[in-house]
């Protein structure tokens, strides 16, 4: 059995750059993404995906206490 791995660019807008991305994914992943995203390509399909991943409230951070300092990577 073959697995295929689709290397997947995206484009996300961020103030005034954009930034390209790339994930692989399985091609039976990206097919259930465009169809559970009712969509049928992958660049609608994964700007669902992110859409609802930043506005969804079951993805929020724990709320940040103060007491640690954030560290930038």
């Amino acid at each position: 059995m073959m697995v295929m791995v689709f290397m997947v660019m995206m484009v996300m807008k961020r103030g005034d750059r954009v930034v390209f991305a790339q994930v692989p994914l399985l091609k039976s992943q990206l097919e259930a993404l465009k169809r559970r995203a009712d969509v049928s390509t992958t660049k609608d399909a994964l700007q669902a995906a992110v859409d609802h991943y930043l506005r969804c409230p079951a993805t929020e951070a724990p709320e940040h206490d103060g007491e640690e300092d954030e560290k930038e990577w």
